[in-house]
Formats: C-alpha cells, sequence, structure tokens
C-alpha cells in the first residue's frame, strides 16, 4: 500500500459526518484522563518537596513509575481495543482514575504517591490514547491523518486549559481539594456522557460516507496479524524508535518545566501560562502534521519533528536568559505532534484489523521517555545546570531523525511476514 492512502480530498457532502463528533469525544476522553496527572505534574513538584521533604528528582520518578507501569498494559489495551467496546474502555478506565485521584489527594509522602501513579497508569493505558486512536482509525479512511492529529491533541489538550485553573483552585482550595474536584468531574460528568454519545464503529448510515471510502479501503481492513508478525515488520521497530527519541525530549522537558523556567527568573504563574502556550503550538503542529500526512505520508513529518526536538534540546541547553527560554519551549510544543505521524504510519503500515495491537505495543515506547525527568532533575542537582542532560537527549532526538528517514511505504503491508 502505498502512502497515498491517507491523501485525497472526500467528496462533497452535505450534512455532519459523526466520526468528527468521535474525535471530539476521544479528545475529551484524552483530556481528563491525562490532564491533571500529567500535563499538571510539574505545577505540583515543589509544594510536594515541601510538603513531604524529599528534593524533586524523587517525586519525578512517580511520573516514570507510571510510565513505565503502563508498558505491561499497552500491548493488552491495544487488542481489548480490536476485541471489546471503546465505550467501556472509557469509562471504566476513567472511574479508575478518578478513584486514583481521590487517593492521591490523601497522601502525605512520597512512596504512597508513587503507588498511585501505578494505578493511574493501568487506568490512563485502558482509556486514552491507545483506545481512543483505534477508535478514529475506524471511522477514517481519508482524512485520517488530520482526523488522528486532532484526536492525538487529547494527550496535551489539558495543558492548554488546566494550568491557570489548576494554579487558581491550589491557591483557593488547596491541592488536595483540586484533585477531590477534579475527581468528582471525571466520575460524575466526562463518564456519563461518554456512555451515552460514543459509537464503537460507523453506524449503516455513517458507513456511505466518503471519508471511509478511498482506494486504499479494502487494504486498510485486509487480514489479521498475529504479534509475531508484526514485531517481525521493521517499520515497527522504526517507526517506535524514533518516536521514542522525540518523546524522551518532550516528556523529560515538560516534566521538569517549572523547576527549570524558575532557575532562569520566571515565576511559578510564568510556568503555568508557558504550559498553556505549549499546548497551543502542540495543537497547531498536531494539525499541521496530520494535513501534511494525509498529503506526503508519515515519513517526513515523523523526520521532521525528531530534528525540531533535537534543536529545541540543545537551544533550551545552551540558552541564556528568559526569553530564550520561553522561545526554546514554545519550540518544544511542536515535539508533540510526534503523535500524529506515528499513528498514521502505523495505520498504513498495519491497517484497521491491527491498528489496535499495533499501535498499543509500540505504545510502549512511549513509557519510557519519562526516564529522561529525574535524569534531569538529577544533572541539574549535581551540576547546577540542565545543560548537560538537555544535549545528551538532542543527540539522540538527531538520531531518532535519521532513522526516520528509513521508513518505507509497505508494499504488501497486510500480508503475513
Amino acid at each position: 500500500m502505498s502512502q497515498s492512502l491517507a491523501a485525497g480530498a472526500p467528496a462533497r457532502r452535505f450534512g455532519w459526518y459523526r466520526g468528527w463528533s468521535m474525535v471530539g469525544l476521544c479528545l475529551l476522553a484524552q483530556m481528563m484522563g491525562l490532564g491533571l496527572a500529567t500535563n499538571c505534574f510539574t505545577l505540583f513538584l515543589d509544594t510536594w518537596s515541601r510538603e513531604f521533604h524529599a528534593p524533586i528528582s524523587s517525586i519525578a520518578l512517580a511520573m516514570t513509575v507510571f510510565s513505565i507501569s503502563c508498558a505491561p498494559f499497552c500491548a493488552a489495551a491495544g487488542w481489548a481495543a480490536d476485541k471489546f467496546s471503546v465505550r467501556w474502555m472509557f469509562a471504566l478506565g476513567l472511574l479508575l482514575i478518578a478513584a486514583a485521584q481521590v487517593a492521591v489527594g490523601f497522601v502525605h509522602a512520597v512512596q504512597p504517591l508513587i503507588a498511585l501513579y501505578v494505578v493511574l497508569a493501568v487506568g490512563v493505558t485502558f482509556s486514552t490514547s491507545i483506545p481512543a486512536q483505534a477508535l478514529v482509525a475506524r471511522w477514517f479512511v481519508q482524512r485520517r491523518g488530520l482526523a488522528l492529529g486532532i484526536s492525538m491533541f487529547g494527550i496535551t489538550a489539558a495543558g492548554m486549559v488546566f494550568p491557570p485553573i489548576v494554579l487558581a483552585m491550589t491557591g483557593a482550595v488547596g491541592w488536595r481539594m483540586t484533585w477531590f474536584i477534579f475527581s468528582g468531574v471525571i466520575a460524575l460528568v466526562v463518564v456519563p456522557l461518554l456512555l451515552l454519545t460514543v459509537r464503537d464503529r460507523p453506524d449503516p448510515e455513517s458507513a456511505a460516507s466518503p471519508y471511509l471510502k478511498g482506494a486504499g479501503e479494502a487494504a486498510a481492513t485486509g487480514p489479521t496479524l498475529t504479534t509475531r508478525e508484526i514485531l517481525s515488520r521493521p517499520a515497527f521497530w522504526i517507526i517506535g524508535l524514533s518516536f521514542l527519541t522525540a518523546f524522551m525530549v518532550f516528556m523529560g522537558v515538560t516534566v521538569n518545566l517549572k523547576p527549570l523556567v524558575m532557575s532562569h527568573g520566571l515565576t511559578a504563574w510564568d510556568a503555568g501560562l508557558l504550559i498553556s502556550a505549549i499546548a497551543v503550538v502542540d495543537l497547531m503542529g498536531k494539525v499541521v502534521s496530520g494535513l501534511v500526512v494525509d498529503r506526503l505520508g508519515p515519513r517526513a513529518p515523523l523526520a521532521a519533528v525528531c530534528l525540531i526536538a533535537a534543536l529545541a534540546a540543545a537551544w533550551l541547553g545552551l540558552a541564556q536568559g528568559a526569553p530564550a527560554v520561553v522561545a526554546g519551549f514554545l519550540a518544544l510544543g511542536l515535539v508533540s505532534a510526534i503523535w500524529t505521524p506515528m499513528a498514521a504510519a502505523v495505520a498504513i503500515e498495519f491497517g484497521q484489523n491491527n491498528f489496535g495491537r499495533a499501535f498499543g505495543i509500540i505504545n510502549v515506547f512511549a513509557t519510557f521517555p519519562t526516564v529522561a525527568a529525574p535524569v534531569l532533575a538529577w544533572t541539574r542537582e549535581q551540576t547546577g545546570s540542565y545543560s548537560a542532560g538537555l544535549l545528551g537527549l538532542a543527540v539522540l532526538a538527531f538520531l531518532g531523525a535519521l532513522l526516520a528517514l528509513a521508513l518505507k511505504p509497505p508494499k504488501a503491508p497486510l500480508t503475513a511476514a
């Protein structure tokens, strides 16, 4: 199948295509599942450090443990997304997240906080990116890159909206009550909404939509591959490893965002506003990368985002002064767009019938980049600077860009390896 599978515009059609509603619901599920615990994690670091009498590097381990804990469940979540109702995956996973967030509000030490981030990892794995992108892949053949890009924004969308809210709430009612309130919104508002509105597959009326038609339509479904056949494809490793290098930059830096920007003379409010600004850039990056993927295929965008990650890390490692740091963080916002060409590459290589499992397995690569977070914090504690760690990440991301250029369109994407 050529990379043109995702290209082309659907025929003109009047009325609203329900698939776009599914994209919006997937964005919401990811936003609420990831928002407080991950997107706003950096905003609690200094408070937890004071209250728990622990260094920031120790608390940052919670995010590393969270990501690594996701790894054993990624393949299972992908398999479940191909076999079971995504609607119920959203609901059950988000309810587990809500329960864990209530428990976080009661912790008084680092150890139980880290343990609860393991519980959060289970809920997040089964209710956010993996089922969401599997659902979008079912609803789109045409405009798949754009649809995936918008849905993928849910991973960081909360960073646009929540930081000022979280900072205001923690100032007014404290950080513990903030976690309780977010938990209540998830359990009492978001979960019922998703149960009422999410549809796992296109209905008969939607199935006739031009969004589900195209030159590669028949091949887009194709036979089911085994896990061994998925892992045997060189493209699997090219996609996963190049994605890993860029995402390592993004996660390593964003987890340390607040102490990093404050080390350059900025304030906590500046950090919150910067998280929101990064999210705005992230949205633009995901939409633009989706449009480029629809036209050119995923290889060029995948390599380009890895290169941007390398440049952003190097810039932040060498930057002097607040304006330069702000510019580096805004460039970092584009790095999260790596999710769009990665998901599109998986869809093209493995097809709809295998997307959930292949995407779930590749998500294992997303569980290790937060190792960079405590390493960066430790580097700062030992040397007084983040520079060495950031420059090391820049080198890795540049190697990822070179690797992404080796990605080729599969000649026979859905035959057994």
